[in-house]
C-alpha cells in the first residue's frame, strides 16, 4: 500500500465509530470492512489526480492517447480519471434563490477542460483579483496622511485664478 492508502486506512480506523457489543461482532467487522473498502476506493480515486492536473496545465489541447501515454495508462482508464477529476473539481455556487440548491456548477480548480472526441481542450481559469486588500491598504495610508495634516493651518488662496 502507498502512503496515501496507509493514511486513509488509519484515518478510517481512528475516525470510525467504535463497535459495541460482542453479539454482533462478526456483523460489525463485516460492516467495518465494507466501509473501509468504500473509503479506500475513494482515496484511490484521488491518487493520480495531482499528476494528471500537472500534465493538463502544460497543454491547451492534447490527444487522449498522448496523455494516456504520458500517464502510463490506457485511454479508457484515462477517460475515467478525467471524468473523476471533472466531477471532484466542480462545486455548486449559490447565486441567490429560494433554495440552497439553486445555483450554477462552477469549476473549483484553476484548470478546466472539456473532452471533444479524442482531444482534451484545457482552459486556464483566471484567479479572481484580490482588490480588497489593495484598497484597504491605500485607505489606511490616506487616513494616516489626513491625521498628519489635521493640525496644519488651512491655506487660503487670495488671488485671481484667471490671472494665475
Amino acid at each position: 500500500p502507498s502512503g496515501a492508502e496507509e493514511a486513509g486506512a488509519s484515518s478510517a480506523a481512528g475516525g470510525g465509530p467504535a463497535m459495541m457489543g460482542s453479539a454482533a461482532s462478526n456483523y460489525n467487522e463485516e460492516a467495518y470492512r465494507l466501509q473501509l473498502k468504500l473509503f479506500m476506493s475513494e482515496v484511490a480515486s484521488f491518487d493520480k489526480l495531482p499528476v494528471l492536473r500537472s500534465f493538463l496545465k502544460l497543454y491547451t489541447t492534447i490527444p487522449v492517447a498522448k496523455l494516456a501515454d504520458l500517464m502510463d495508462t490506457e485511454p479508457a482508464a484515462l477517460r475515467q480519471q478525467l471524468t473523476c477529476m471533472k466531477q471532484k473539481s466542480r462545486v455548486l455556487e449559490w447565486r441567490g434563490g429560494a433554495s440552497a440548491l439553486d445555483g450554477v456548477w462552477v469549476s473549483a480548480s484553476d484548470t478546466d477542460f472539456t473532452i471533444n472526441g479524442d482531444m482534451v481542450h484545457v482552459t486556464d481559469v483566471p484567479a479572481p483579483k484580490r482588490n480588497g486588500e489593495y484598497f484597504l491598504r491605500h485607505i489606511a495610508k490616506q487616513n494616516t496622511m489626513m491625521e498628519d495634516l489635521a493640525p496644519a493651518k488651512p491655506l487660503v488662496f487670495k488671488g485671481n485664478i484667471a490671472a494665475a
